[in-house]
């Protein structure tokens, strides 16, 4: 089973936008951010400055998610644990890549 990255999903009532952008602020080591008031998982693109691995797209794309999935739940003292997010969309990931 092959996982792509979504250009739209739904959650909690809300349709998210999901979009490759060319710049996150500037920081090399940000490669996605879920942007709450405009119902956006945005993506960082590759570029020749900073090549981005397929996987890394997935993981960035899972990793906002969770985030989003945190923020519908209201717990924000979990949404900003960034070791427990990684943790569960790295794990949320890899448990939709292998379903059979």
């Amino acid at each position: 089973m092959t996982v792509t990255i979504p250009k739209k999903l739904e959650l909690g009532g809300l349709v998210i936008d999901v979009k490759l952008v060319s710049d996150l602020d500037g920081d090399e080591f940000v490669r996605g951010r879920a942007e709450y008031k405009d119902n956006e998982i945005l993506i960082q693109k590759s570029s020749v400055d900073a090549p981005i691995q397929e996987q890394d797209y997935l993981y960035a794309f899972w990793h906002e998610l969770v985030h989003w999935i945190l923020w519908t739940m209201n717990e924000d003292d979990t949404r900003y644990d960034e070791k427990f997010v990684t943790l569960f969309g790295t794990l949320l990931h890899q448990a939709i890549r292998t379903m059979k």
